[in-house]
């Protein structure tokens, strides 16, 4: 429990609190990297950048129940991207992939 600055004893501000703008917010990415292996020993690198995290993953789950409710399923357990192919990643807003050598 805070008791220092501008919080009384029990936490809570002393004054209400009032938001200050302190300057630009910076924008927030979220990226994932892999390497795959292949058969004939060649590897290759992908990073997925997508902008802020949350965002992203409101997309693809709405972006998943909507291609669901239109039909596209099959029997099995499946992430969205093995059921419905990458696209569900790749077409949330600010979403890239990069392919390395």
């Amino acid at each position: 429990m805070r008791t220092d600055g501008e919080f009384n004893g029990d936490g809570h501000p002393r004054t209400p609190f009032t938001p200050r703008r302190t300057g630009a917010i910076a924008a927030s990415t979220t990226a994932a990297s892999t390497t795959a292996a292949f058969a004939d020993g060649t590897t290759r690198a992908a990073v997925l950048s997508t902008g802020e995290g949350v965002a992203f993953g409101v997309h693809v789950a709405a972006e998943t129940a909507t291609r669901l409710l239109g039909g596209a399923h099959r029997p099995g357990a499946w992430t969205p991207a093995h059921l419905l192919g990458t696209d569900v990643a790749t077409s949330a807003p600010g979403t890239r992939i990069e392919m390395g050598s």
